[in-house]
């Protein structure tokens, strides 16, 4: 142990003072610079000059008697060690003193070598521990104020628990012990099972420092809020758990949130599965009608005449003349049919191509006339997908034209603007007022296909001034569909 060279005896008593001077001479050795001062008043005084290593105070003073005394003195040295001066009748005093912070006692005329020694060892390092907790307790207040959570200290020894003042936040007021038992009761039933295993095992592993969770945990009113909880565990040196310093994050908020987008998300994989059910119920009925009403009266026609051409008629080449033509037409249907389910790069066809395609077969059985702005180089820059969703919303809206709105002329525009592919397709019909009337499926067909790509999609209609469909799929979309999956 390195010398304590700087000393304060307080003691009114001057050969008190000498005895004490001469033991601590003895078992530490070396320059000791041991002070006598006989009142408080002089204490006072010397305390702005330096302050000492350990101080020696007698409780009694001409100027000052029992607690107090030490009270002033402590106030004076609250960093260093005070070692009470006892007389026998004092004991009880220098009791509530060591209670007040003092480091220890002594009697007067009971002092031996040894134990002086060991006195002095233990008050030295007992006020430095002392300090380490006090600044401890300190960082624990700052980090306390400084934060929105609720930040707790549990003894696990005695199973007491002291929190800041943000344990407030579950309504609970002051006077309610807010100990183990608390909590415990506290815990969502459902969740407290799983709380307490994952936490006895971190108890029990005894490599494991640190714990976290999440829970409800359930406030005066009855509310639960949802709870992300974390701690610190502190062992001893055999590696058992005896404290544990952690705080909770109130997280209700952003688990709510996350609750209502993921519903919301539920809601539109729905919508979306049923606009594609329902488009696709929709692709079937068109292709059985156009079976039914058209190549298959065809076909029928092609079996009454063959049927005719069978028996002895003498007109059996006008027969046979018009089962071919017949045959022929209905080769032309099925082709223009699986054209337009076919996608247009397994007919080996670019977007524009594909267009002009469908808008010369329209031509040549509408009197529609078409006006077609298409950019070759923004066609280029476009994936498979992207072709493949443009392509179909111009068949899509195009057939609506066709059956509902009466029109004469259709411009398709397809352009880069901000970065988006746009494609705007706008005719000259009768319209129809795109705010209250309810989206059919063809529409949405469209708004799903476009969302798929991150695209926008917009309609304006008005009765009597036509109507506008406008598409704009992002250039470099971050999410495309492969293979009927979502790729990031």
């Amino acid at each position: 142990m390195q010398p304590v060279t700087q000393i304060m005896v307080i003691e009114d008593n001057l050969p008190d003072f000498i005895l004490l001077r001469e033991y601590i001479n003895l078992i530490m050795p070396g320059e000791n610079n041991i002070s006598y001062v006989s009142n408080l008043q002089e204490v006072i005084q010397k305390a702005d000059e330096n302050t000492p290593d350990l101080v020696f105070l007698d409780l009694n003073l001409p100027d000052s008697n029992g607690l107090e005394t030490f009270l002033k003195v402590h106030e004076l040295f609250s960093f260093v060690p005070i070692i009470i001066l006892s007389g026998q009748t004092d004991t009880e005093i220098a009791l509530q003193a060591i209670q007040a912070g003092a480091q220890d006692y002594i009697l007067k005329g009971g002092v031996d070598e040894k134990m002086l020694l060991k006195t002095i060892q233990y008050s030295i390092e007992r006020k430095r521990n002392q300090l380490k907790i006090q600044e401890s307790n300190k960082l624990y207040e700052m980090v306390s104020k400084a934060t929105n959570d609720p930040v707790w200290n549990w003894d696990l020894t005695t199973n007491e628990i002291r929190w800041n003042d943000k344990v407030n936040i579950f309504g609970y007021p002051e006077d309610i012990a807010k100990n183990d038992d608390w909590c415990v009761a506290n815990i969502h039933p459902e969740d407290f099972p799983g709380v307490t295993v994952r936490l006895e095992e971190c108890f029990i592993k005894k490599d494991v420092e640190q714990w976290s969770d999440s829970y409800r945990f359930k406030c005066l009113d009855g509310s639960f809020k949802y709870i992300h909880d974390r701690g610190y565990i502190i062992r001893d040196k055999e590696g058992r758990a005896i404290r544990m310093i952690g705080a909770m994050q109130d997280i209700t908020e952003q688990v709510l949130l996350q609750q209502k987008l993921d519903h919301e998300r539920g809601i539109q994989q729905k919508a979306l599965l049923q606009a594609t059910i329902e488009g696709q119920e929709k692709e079937r009925s068109e292709i059985g009608k156009e079976l039914h009403d058209n190549i298959n009266q065809m076909l029928a026609s092609v079996k009454l005449i063959v049927s005719m051409a069978m028996s002895k008629s003498t007109s059996q080449d006008n027969f046979l003349s018009e089962g071919l033509r017949l045959t022929d037409e209905c080769i032309q249907e099925i082709r223009k049919l699986s054209s337009s389910l076919v996608p247009i790069k397994e007919q080996e066809l670019e977007l524009i191509e594909a267009i002009k395609i469908t808008i010369n077969k329209i031509k040549a059985s509408s009197k529609l006339k078409f006006n077609l702005f298409l950019s070759d180089e923004l066609a280029g820059q476009l994936n498979d997908k992207q072709q493949l969703t443009l392509f179909r919303i111009v068949q899509e809206q195009v057939t609506n034209i066709l059956k509902h709105s009466m029109a004469e002329n259709v411009t398709i525009v397809l352009e880069e603007a901000d970065g988006n592919a746009t494609m705007i397709i706008t005719d000259d019909g009768h319209g129809f007022n795109s705010a209250a009337k309810m989206e059919g499926i063809g529409l949405k067909n469209m708004r799903s296909r476009c969302e798929l790509l991150n695209g926008d999609f917009l309609i304006q209609s008005e009765p009597g001034n036509g109507c506008t469909v406008r598409v704009a799929i992002p250039l470099h979309t971050a999410r495309v569909l492969e293979n009927g999956v979502l790729q990031a």
